[in-house]
């Protein structure tokens, strides 16, 4: 299970919905202009891991590659453009998170 996280998410914090293959999540909803990050627990602990983007002061746009971290304070994907209709896919096998537009399907859930 994961959950997407930070000012991005009008809800504060989302768990991301699992889709077709053994490491695939997805979200699938609004973003508003700030920052996000996926990470392992529904609330920050001792326990949690980060997954964010390999290169720091990443757009989410297009393709990018993940890492992880324990550092809460490590910075995630900005989002500079706010839309009702964000479709992401994370592949955690290929470390991969891949932002779709909005007429391309991406998931299915």
């Amino acid at each position: 299970e994961l959950w997407i996280t930070g000012t991005a998410i009008p809800e504060g914090t989302v768990k991301l919905s699992k889709i077709y293959g053994v490491a695939n999540f997805a979200y699938n909803g609004e973003l508003q202009q700030g920052e996000l990050k996926i990470m392992t627990t529904p609330t920050p602990d001792e326990t949690t891991e980060y997954i964010i983007p390999s290169e720091e002061a990443m757009d989410i746009t297009g393709k990018t590659t993940l890492t992880t971290t324990t550092d809460s304070k490590q910075p995630g994907w900005n989002v500079m453009v706010a839309d009702p209709a964000y479709k992401i896919k994370i592949d955690l096998a290929a470390k991969e998170m891949q932002k779709y537009t909005n007429h391309r399907k991406c998931c299915i859930s």
